[in-house]
């Protein structure tokens, strides 16, 4: 695993670390920049979940700032998976075929 690598690993993990803070101890503040961290870090995979969201709600993209309290809880779970899948995807993919 080259270094890009082990930061990509180790930025990801530190999301889902403290995604999984927030769904304990949950502040606006809090949730807000985690999902803002896991935005910058996977902006193709999050662009992706938001742009489905907003075609089968048939809505337009919605500021992270301006989200309700609870739909900002809710988004916790769903970035956690993008979190896992791109991790899995990745990196499972090559360990899967060194062996």
């Amino acid at each position: 695993m080259q270094i890009k690598d082990v930061k990509d690993v180790i930025d990801i993990t530190k999301d889902i670390k403290d995604l999984t803070a927030q769904k304990k101890n949950p502040t606006r503040e809090g949730m807000v920049k985690v999902i803002k961290s896991v935005r910058h870090h996977l902006l193709l995979e999050t662009e992706v979940y938001e742009s489905s969201l907003c075609a089968i709600n048939r809505s337009s993209k919605v500021n992270i700032d301006n989200i309700d309290n609870n739909i900002l809880y809710e988004k916790l779970d769903d970035y956690k998976t993008i979190c896992f899948g791109y991790l899995l995807n990745k990196y499972g993919k090559e360990h899967y075929k060194r062996i």
